[in-house]
């Protein structure tokens, strides 16, 4: 069963989380996050549990962190690892992972699809004419049974046999590949927690929409001692989302702003193209860091970037403050309190092309508010501070502030 703990940040998923794990040494754990310091709070935190992550400078394991997570799963040993190794989880170790009954614990949703630029059509139809590969559906493939020793196309078929490689037409970018996450890991164990924020039409909910995988809502209670533990249901919601309009405060100075009026400004699309305007973003990220968040320290400020275009829009007063855009799971820069988001998110049109073939809508507009909100709890907020924010892109910052609005209504 897959559970998804949909919770606001700060709700308590982790200590929750860590909770659960202690009251279950019966239990065998695999826990996913985005970033090993979070795995490292899972190991200190749950001493008993004697969680181990896989390394790659192991000899007796060939240097692969694949192939050590395969032998701790033999030995039944709790583990605590990353996004990017499920990258390398071959059906031994899916099948492994189910005979052994672990429970896997995902912090913050997978990446459903990721791009693949080395690949090119006459790759996959020369690995199909020699009996490698073959089209499991319509524009998706996989691996056969057919061994293969050569070297060239060793590091695909090592991720093709842990998922699948979709093609993708693309009128705008050409033919593009992607790597497909692996639905058999959710289909393979009993218990599977998701822990995340608005969840629903999420690229993952959709993914499990499409592959027909049910999952069941649950929430998090707040215990009589100060703890928190899951409960059936969404019950706890920290006290500080009724002071969300107090502590979150958006420069609504016109000037600086205008910039981004139009719908599409400040995408990735309006940077490729509008020289002018990317050099008016550093003139205004200037303004706002230097003078009217000025009383805040340079190194309490953070700008949210496209990594491309940071060499074009950086500048004195936050030299350093990059932090890209999709930022999640890390407390790094949890003391900054003077945030500039200079962007305008809209998802790859190859990846709303994807769903859309399978009969399911990407919803642009929950993608960019999603992203944008978990950046944003980088910050001080996340320690009950309240923050600065610049946010010159008129579609952003109308779903911010009516995002707000409902929630500290109490508004799902």
């Amino acid at each position: 069963m897959v559970r998804v703990c949909d919770a606001i940040m700060g709700s308590g998923k982790t200590s929750a989380t860590i909770g659960y794990i202690n009251a279950h040494p019966e239990k065998k754990f695999l826990y996913i996050t985005p970033y090993l310091p979070e795995a490292e709070r899972i190991k200190n935190n749950c001493p008993q549990a004697d969680f181990v992550e896989p390394s790659d400078r192991l000899p007796e394991y060939f240097f692969s962190k694949a192939m050590h997570t395969l032998g701790l799963i033999r030995q039944g040993r709790n583990i605590t690892s990353t996004h990017q190794c499920l990258m390398y989880y071959t059906p031994e170790t899916i099948q492994l992972l189910k005979e052994n009954g672990y429970c896997i614990i995902i912090d913050e949703e997978v990446t459903v699809l990721q791009a693949d630029k080395q690949i090119a059509y006459s790759d996959i139809q020369l690995a199909i004419d020699a009996g490698y590969v073959y089209e499991a559906a319509p524009d998706e493939y996989r691996r056969t049974d057919k061994p293969y020793e050569g070297g060239v196309f060793s590091h695909m078929f090592r991720l093709m046999a842990s998922r699948p490689l979709v093609y993708n037409k693309s009128k705008q970018n050409g033919n593009v590949w992607y790597w497909l996450f692996s639905k058999e890991l959710l289909e393979a164990v009993e218990d599977v927690f998701v822990l995340t924020y608005l969840f629903k039409n999420s690229e993952m909910d959709l993914f499990m929409q499409i592959n027909n995988i049910p999952y069941v809502n649950i929430g998090i209670r707040r215990t009589e001692g100060g703890g928190y533990i899951f409960s059936d249901k969404p019950e706890y919601v920290p006290d500080y989302v009724y002071r969300l309009k107090d502590m979150i405060h958006i420069d609504d100075g016109q000037r600086i702003n205008s910039i981004g009026d139009m719908k599409h400004a400040l995408s990735m699309n309006w940077y490729k193209s509008k020289t002018d305007g990317v050099n008016q973003v550093r003139r205004n990220l200037m303004n706002y860091f230097q003078k009217r968040s000025g009383d805040i320290p340079v190194p309490e400020r953070m700008c949210g970037t496209y990594k491309e275009y940071w060499g074009r829009i950086r500048g004195k007063g936050y030299w350093n403050s990059s932090v890209v855009f999709n930022a999640k799971a890390t407390n790094q820069f949890s003391h900054c309190r003077a945030l500039a988001y200079p962007i305008n998110l809209f998802a790859n049109g190859d990846i709303v092309h994807y769903y859309a073939s399978k009969g399911v809508i990407f919803d642009n507009d929950h993608y960019a508010l999603s992203t944008m909100i978990q950046w944003i709890w980088r910050s001080a907020i996340r320690n009950g501070e309240e923050i600065n924010l610049y946010l010159p892109s008129k579609r952003m910052r109308d779903l911010l502030t009516e995002w707000i609005e409902k929630t500290s209504k109490g508004i799902s």
